[in-house]
């Protein structure tokens, strides 16, 4: 196997459920052996695994929700192992196997950790214990948003009954809680533009509320014999990958009080040299992440409902088996990882867990955050006086080259439609350092002030602003729509009168209240404002004093707090007066 080329295999959790999908399996005699092998070990008087999930039509999955949820455990187990059953014998030792909070307990089934009856009774104590505990009203919300900002608004609420609990991808985090307090956070990000969709969960999973059921879970599981493992498990729950002097039942234990982040978990094996991703599952939800987290991967799934499984899997193993088509690999630069401020994530005082060592347990511990090295800036060479202003052909490819060096991709990623954030990972803070690059290499001026860095998430979008500027002329900004320009007040040096006034306006934009804006509040860290916002607030206060302008040189990263932003503000104004 290829350095740049090794496989993940990818175990998926709650929703990786698809009604009859695997019906197309019931002549399988590895499958059904699986099947088979849950229903001896968890006899059910609701009645089997093999019967639920090779009929056709299936149940739906709502329905199992609400009145079988122990079934439908059982059946997301018995669906990844048996997929992955059918392509196991082509896993290599330079291959890794993932699991997705439950999809753990596959993972490891799958690697040899347990027997496929062991994993279903572990499966079942852990249902047990989560249903004693848990409560009829827990559940998880996905927003379409940076961790950060998911925790800013937990932070807003006010409410320390919801957690930051799974990180998916650059652009979705998981919260877990009460339902009703889930929906009112869910009303609030819908108020800022934010997408959110309530999983289909039968429990609130990564809650540190759940230390009892934890505690419960491993006492349950703890006389279950454990075996060496035939392949490498990576957790995105430990960061790392699992051994065998590991004590499972305490560690599977405290996997229902921890956070995920499979995010971090598949930049770091990507740059490992993993570029094959397998869905071993229902549904595309995990490849689908991959796609999001890093650029130029092949993915691949075992049942999406496109084809019947059987013909998926015969896809998959002509894919793994056939010529090896070279994935470039893109060391993604340590800034573009996105923290979770330790400030902005309310943390659970729960009594201390018996039998669980490192209690009492808190919902996100975020590692230290690195400071990110300096990319030195590449050497281009600037346009001449004079010279004709280059196309936009020539514009793109100046682009791709200057992206690709400064963040050390392969230019191939940078098509004209790549979402910079979405696509290729590269955050806000980011792509506002580059564009600034850009304004000089190209002597013109691409500001956020008036266009927005939401319309400029694409080498596209960037090289079509370059090229309309150097029609309109150097430095000049070219209209867009906007907003009615709003009455400011005059323009003041006085430090207290300009800090009221920037108060206001950031509490107008908001719609925060005046008090938490104090002068030495970190906006993004303590309220939760993302760099883009910050930007896009920047331009319009600098409208209220002569000589500080939002331009191409602005300390954005030094510019956290609104008493930053004043001082800034006064010195650019001594210095316009000399």
């Amino acid at each position: 196997m290829s350095e740049t080329n090794r496989r993940v295999f990818l175990f998926p959790g709650q929703g990786a459920y698809l009604p009859g999908a695997m019906a197309a399996f019931a002549q399988h005699d590895r499958v059904r052996g699986v099947l088979d092998e849950i229903d001896r070990a968890v006899p059910r008087d609701a009645g089997g695994v093999s019967d639920l999930l090779l009929r056709s039509p299936g149940r739906p999955l709502p329905e199992l929700l609400a009145q079988d949820p122990l079934g439908l455990q059982l059946a997301l187990l018995g669906t990844s192992v048996a997929l992955f059953g059918e392509i196991a014998d082509l896993v290599e030792p330079s291959d890794v196997l993932v699991g997705h909070s439950l999809g753990e307990i596959g993972a490891l089934t799958a690697a040899g950790a347990w027997t496929v009856g062991d994993a279903a009774r572990i499966v079942a104590a852990r249902t047990d214990r989560l249903a004693a505990a848990a409560g009829p009203d827990g559940g998880m919300l996905a927003l379409s948003t940076h961790a950060e900002v998911a925790a800013a608004l937990v932070a807003a609420a006010d409410d320390a009954s919801v957690v930051v609990a799974v990180r998916n991808s650059p652009r979705q985090t998981v919260l877990s809680g009460p339902r009703a307090a889930l929906a009112r956070i869910a009303a609030a990000a819908a108020a800022l533009g934010i997408a959110t969709t309530a999983l289909a969960s039968p429990f609130a999973f990564h809650h540190p509320a759940l230390a009892g059921a934890a505690a419960s879970f491993r006492s349950a599981i703890a006389g279950l014999p454990v075996r060496p493992l035939r392949y490498r498990v990576h957790s995105p729950i430990l960061g790392r990958a699992y051994r065998d002097e590991d004590d499972l039942a305490e560690l599977l234990a405290r996997h229902l009080v921890r956070p995920v982040d499979l995010l971090t978990g598949i930049r770091g094996l990507h740059e490992r040299g993993h570029t094959v991703y397998v869905e071993c599952g229902a549904r595309d939800a995990l490849v689908a992440a991959v796609r999001r987290t890093v650029p130029g991967v092949q993915t691949l799934t075992c049942l999406d409902g496109s084809r019947p499984g059987p013909e998926l899997i015969a896809d998959v193993r002509d894919r793994l088996t056939g010529p090896v088509v070279p994935v470039p690999v893109v060391s993604l630069p340590v800034g573009s990882l996105v923290p979770v401020p330790v400030v902005s994530v309310p943390v659970v005082s729960v009594p201390p867990c018996p039998g669980l060592a490192g209690s009492p347990l808190v919902p996100v511990v975020p590692a230290p955050v690195v400071p990110a090295p300096v990319v030195p800036a590449p050497v281009l060479a600037a346009d001449p006086i004079g010279a004709p202003a280059p196309g936009r052909a020539e514009v793109i490819a100046r682009l791709r080259a200057a992206y690709a060096a400064a963040l050390d991709y392969p230019e191939s990623v940078f098509t004209d439609e790549a979402d910079l954030e979405a696509d290729l990972g590269v955050d806000s803070v980011k792509q506002t350092e580059l564009l600034a690059r850009m304004s000089d290499e190209f002597g013109v001026l691409v500001a956020l002030a008036d266009i927005g860095l939401a319309e400029l998430a694409t080498l596209g979008r960037i090289a079509d602003a370059i090229v309309a500027r150097q029609v309109a002329g150097p430095g000049s900004p070219v209209a867009s729509p906007a907003p009615a320009p709003t009455a400011v007040p005059a323009p003041t040096a006085d430090r207290a009168a300009l800090l009221s006034d920037l108060r206001r306006t950031y509490a107008g934009a908001l719609d925060y209240p005046e008090s938490v804006f104090t002068e030495t509040a970190d906006l993004e860290a303590d309220l939760g404002i993302d760099s883009v916002k910050q930007t896009e607030l920047l331009a319009r206060v600098s409208e209220r004093l002569p000589g500080a302008p939002l331009g191409r040189d602005v300390p954005l990263a030094e510019l956290t707090t609104l008493g930053a932003i004043v001082d800034f503000m006064l010195r650019g104004a001594a210095a316009e007066r000399g």
